[in-house]
């Protein structure tokens, strides 16, 4: 993947920036939180799936322009988009019954693979075709383009506490460092839907992970851990922000008992 055709797609979406727009008149702008180091281009983000909200309000609303991983059969013909919507995303992770799975992926798939394509997807595949895909993705960071992948184990559906990383982006941490010589900088990040948050991470790095005595084969549970403590952050803020409201409402009922 050339730089110039990757930077070059972020002024040539114009009818998905148009999406875009309308998604943002019906969507609430989350708060975003950035931990560490300013947010900048040509690092790797995991991000959690938030079911099928977190890609869109991730390109929407945070502030790079990134590709990400997502799942190959949507960016196939309509019959695969509709089996996969139909079968995986709404039966098998969502629970729907087959009639109203049937209904929604009918519907979804005549205009799904356009939003695949304005959200700059690279696929994701069971098999050694994965390979081509990381290296489409190392070439994308090594020209200051950032990658975003959702490595949570969604098999059994998507969940606030994500309880596995698959382990694909340390396949391209590894190219990276590889094929550069360079660490790229990993953020964990978690968007909380209910809540309308998006929160960042701080960069961590392949060689200060191993010196730290963490092995490439544990970096998937790292780094679920990293994202599973940004949603624990988050509860934590809102409770705080909750408990803050009820102190001021609790004051006032005081003092307009005084008068």
């Amino acid at each position: 993947m050339k730089r110039n055709k990757l930077l070059t797609q972020k002024r040539k979406r114009p009818f998905f920036g148009l999406f875009k727009a309308i998604v943002k008149l019906f969507t609430k702008k989350p708060k975003l939180i950035v931990k560490g180091q300013p947010l900048d281009d040509g690092c790797l983000l995991l991000g959690n799936h938030a079911n099928k909200n977190g890609p869109l309000m991730y390109d929407v609303y945070l502030p790079l322009y990134t590709c990400k991983w997502g799942a190959y059969q949507m960016l196939c013909g309509y019959k695969d988009r509709f089996l996969y919507l139909r079968n995986v995303l709404y039966i098998q992770k969502n629970g729907y019954g087959k009639f109203a799975a049937t209904i929604k992926a009918l519907f979804e798939a005549c205009f799904s693979k356009f939003i695949y394509k304005g959200l700059n997807i690279l696929p994701s595949y069971p098999d050694t075709r994965l390979l081509g895909t990381v290296k489409s993705s190392v070439e994308a960071l090594k020209n200051d383009v950032s990658v975003m992948i959702y490595p949570e184990d969604s098999s059994k559906g998507y969940h606030d506490v994500i309880t596995s990383f698959l382990s694909g982006f340390t396949l391209v941490m590894s190219q990276y460092k590889k094929e550069t010589g360079k660490d790229v900088a990993v953020r964990p990040a978690y968007y909380h839907k209910k809540k309308s948050l998006i929160i960042v991470g701080e960069k961590y790095y392949y060689d200060e992970l191993t010196k730290q005595g963490i092995s490439k084969r544990e970096f998937p549970e790292f780094f679920k851990n990293k994202v599973n403590e940004l949603y624990a952050y988050a509860e934590r803020e809102i409770t705080a922000k909750r408990n803050k409201k009820q102190n001021n409402r609790f004051a006032g009922d005081k003092v307009s008992t005084k008068v």
